[in-house]
């Protein structure tokens, strides 16, 4: 089983990034978070993997740190959440932020994130519940999760993810910008200032 790649960046879409090691491309899909990581193309990269194998198809799916793939993984033993799904939460929430989700039994942030309803939500923070221990959260990270999910900044993310950002894109400009604003509206005219968007 393969479970780590180091090699040269061939090739980089919105999805997977092809990676030569020795002489051959693998196809890796990789969450939107160690895509960003990622150097461009002719450049050495890393990643640890998790290679799946189905009856019709073999996938590899890559991760910027072994704690990434790990908590991959047990997304994926949850019931109903595949490999596209868990990669498509990791996309949208850090580490930290997830397992902060589920210690503080929060649905609003996990519904958020695109193909997974309030059923699905509610799942994943039952059944992950006793399965994240191994992922520590420092408490300065839960005190900031706390702030950066406040009912103002979920409302003010809410619109920018309207405007076309991601979850990740809009939670943090959002956070960001309402340790100086006051009220909805001022928050997201400050987060729009810093995504670099003309109102």
């Amino acid at each position: 089983m393969i479970g780590y790649l180091r090699g040269v960046v061939r090739l980089k879409t919105e999805s997977y990034v092809m990676l030569e090691t020795n002489g051959v491309g693998y196809e890796v899909f990789v969450p939107g978070s160690a895509m960003s990581r990622l150097p461009e193309p002719n450049h050495q990269a890393e990643l640890y993997i998790h290679f799946d194998v189905q009856e019709k198809s073999q996938e590899m799916f890559g991760f910027s740190t072994v704690t990434e793939r790990d908590l991959f993984r047990v997304l994926i033993s949850v019931s109903g959440v595949g490999p596209r799904t868990a990669l498509g939460i990791l996309s949208e929430l850090n580490v930290s932020d997830l397992v902060t989700a589920v210690q503080l039994d929060d649905h609003r942030v996990l519904e958020r994130v695109p193909k997974i309803g309030k059923k699905t939500a509610a799942r994943l923070i039952i059944e992950l519940r006793d399965k994240i221990e191994q992922f520590p959260v420092e408490p300065s990270d839960e005190g900031d999760y706390r702030e950066a999910h406040s009912d103002l900044v979920h409302e003010a993310s809410a619109a920018l993810v309207e405007l076309g950002f991601s979850i990740r894109e809009a939670r943090r400009a959002a956070a960001i910008a309402a340790k100086d604003s006051q009220g909805v509206e001022e928050i997201i005219r400050n987060a729009l200032v810093s995504l670099s968007v003309i109102c």
